[in-house]
């Protein structure tokens, strides 16, 4: 039944007599599969964030850097199509972060860091309202009953609650922050009960409204402590998947906020650098998805056993994409999948071969891994001063082609806040266990952090574990490092709550541990910010340098430095002064002229 190419069946099948089958066989593949067909949709200019699907799986849209949206049509797409086949009309004056289609599928809505929400006709592709806010809006979502009525998730921490029918009146406010300004990243309404809207808060995390009673919380999913980036219904609306930063994604039972259904976990996945979403999939939506700091899109199957709390090992680990993704979406429909992020490709992926798709149900380490090499830090700032403003990107160009300083931004990004991720939770670990206060982290976070890491490591070494000792290719430097910090930080952490509980480590845990924080305080004195202004402009980026080593002579160093003050370095022409010097004898100059 898994075998073959089941395209030209699908195609003669009629979905509307025996679409049952069709779900079946998509959801036999998915059970079976550790990897899907893909092939790439080429059309944007810039970094892509923002996709989705009309409720039909008709039409998708998507959204990014470049400020254009896109619809494609899917049936045209899939039969070797490879061009949007309504190209908006309006663009936006800045990045695009959200979209979302109405019920009937006659507009679609897009809004960004521009903070506008447009409103397109997708006959015309003409925009028909627009409405501005005070902040960057992270995300929109359609009420399923009335098309007329959407709500918008802001950066100042608002929800706001618009009508098309009173587009001159103010909206209204279903959900505030009050003076602590955190953002609302997602907003989404229930698709079984449309007055309930599930909200994603950067401080506060997941929540759920009524449009009813604006201004009240209806229900708080796990922790207010714990911020959250997204939070998606499943289609019956009874579950509520949540994703957040630096820890992993978590399921809900909308009837039981505090217990979690499941949490998802995998020993490369890492989610911090960039805003992301998460999905559901399957006909019965037994799947869950998200994209991850190592380039790869993760997907967890839900237990079927109740008593089953914790996933340490994905489903399948659908590799492709050459950097981070962010985005996903599924169509339950035709059991497509689309992802995109970093890159300027919408990647799609499915359980049945596509034309002049790649891969396939098994996952091959000769073809699926990626080839490019990441630089390290210190070359992408020599990659950043040869060759300027990393951010001056013409879109008018209209470029599809990839961009390597993009994308050496990103690696860069990510080793940085890796590395950052390793001594502030070493640095808030005391002498008897205890997390300490840090100034922009929750000590209730970092408990938290540690105690799934301390979970995390006993559960890898149990052996009633389905998953344990399964081995897992590691694609690129990334990988190696995001697997590297998680063995420190789960063999830090379970030493951490031993000993907090009484109970003894044996002598290999202690000596371990112990060299690892003292490493890593190390590493915490040397790190320092040093600002480069590129090409004489304003500062626009941050690059942590070493200090020098021990051996220097005395003047070169006064005991441990302190951090940098940020001021730019403005001694002429920056660009020409920082080439003719090597790395080591600009982090000496800096050095003194700070002390």
């Amino acid at each position: 039944m898994l075998g073959g190419n089941p395209v030209c069946a699908l195609e003669r099948r009629s979905l509307a007599g025996r679409g049952l089958h069709v779900s079946e066989l998509l959801d036999a593949r998915l059970e079976a599969a550790s990897g899907l067909y893909h092939r790439d949709l080429v059309a944007h200019y810039g970094c892509i964030n923002a996709i989705e699907f009309s409720a039909s799986g008709a039409l998708m849209a998507s959204g990014g850097d470049d400020r254009r949206v896109l619809v494609w049509d899917v049936a045209r797409t899939l039969s070797g199509g490879r061009h949007p086949v309504v190209p908006m009309v309006s663009q936006h004056l800045s990045n695009i972060f959200c979209l979302a289609f109405d019920a009937a599928e006659r507009r679609v809505f897009s809004a960004g860091n521009d903070k506008q929400v447009i409103v397109h006709d997708l006959a015309t592709g003409a925009a028909v309202d627009v409405f501005t806010e005070q902040q960057a809006v992270y995300g929109l979502s359609v009420d399923p009953c009335r098309e007329n009525v959407f709500v918008a998730s802001c950066e100042n921490g608002r929800v706001l609650l618009f009508d098309l029918r009173m587009s001159l009146a103010e909206p209204h406010s279903l959900a505030e922050q009050g003076s602590s300004l955190a953002a609302y990243y997602s907003a989404m309404f229930s698709p079984s009960e449309p007055q309930l809207v599930a909200t994603a808060n950067s401080k506060t995390g997941a929540a759920v409204y009524d449009v009813r009673m604006p201004g009240r919380v209806l229900q708080r999913y796990g922790a207010c402590r714990y911020g959250a980036m997204s939070a998606r219904y499943s289609s019956d609306g009874r579950r509520l998947f949540v994703l957040r930063r630096r820890l992993p994604p978590v399921l809900y039972d909308l009837m039981s906020p505090t217990s979690p259904i499941c949490q998802f976990d995998h020993p490369f996945y890492y989610n911090s650098c960039t805003m992301k979403s998460c999905c559901f999939a399957g006909s019965r939506d037994q799947f869950v998805l998200s994209g991850s700091d190592d380039f790869n899109l993760y997907m967890w199957r839900i237990p079927d056993n109740p008593e089953t709390k914790r996933v340490s090992r994905a489903h399948a680990v659908l590799r492709g994409h050459r950097s981070i993704v962010n985005q996903v979406r599924y169509c339950p429909q035709n059991g497509l999948l689309a992802s995109s992020g970093v890159e300027k490709i919408v990647k799609l992926w499915s359980p049945v071969q596509l034309p002049d798709s790649e891969g396939g149900l098994t996952f091959d380490p000769e073809t699926e891994r990626s080839s490019r090499r990441i630089p390290r830090q210190g070359e992408y700032v020599d990659m950043v001063v040869n060759a300027g403003d990393i951010f001056g990107n013409d879109f008018n160009q209209q470029s599809t082609d990839e961009d390597p300083r993009m994308l050496a931004f990103f690696d860069s990004l990510v080793q940085r806040e890796i590395e950052t991720l390793t001594t502030e939770t070493d640095s808030s670990t005391e002498e008897d266990g205890a997390p300490s206060r840090r100034r922009g982290d929750s000590s209730d976070e970092t408990a938290d952090f540690h105690s799934y890491f301390a979970a995390a490591s006993d559960l890898d070494n149990d052996p009633t574990d389905g998953c344990a000792g399964v081995s897992c290719p590691v694609d690129n430097i990334i990988s190696r490092m995001i697997d590297i910090k998680r063995s420190q930080l789960m063999r830090a952490a379970r030493l951490r709550w031993r000993r907090a509980a009484g109970v003894p480590a044996s002598s290999d845990e202690e000596t371990a541990a112990d060299g690892f924080h003292s490493r890593h305080r190390r590493v915490l004195h040397k790190a320092r910010y040093v600002w480069l202004p590129l090409g004489g402009a304003e500062v626009s980026s941050r690059y942590t340098a070493r200090a020098p080593p021990a051996a220097a002579s005395s003047d070169d160093s006064d005991g441990a430095p302190a951090e940098a003050a940020g001021a730019p370095l403005t001694n002429g022409n920056t660009k020409d002064n920082f080439s003719r010097l090597n790395r080591r004898d600009f982090r000496r100059r800096n050095y003194r002229r700070r002390h």
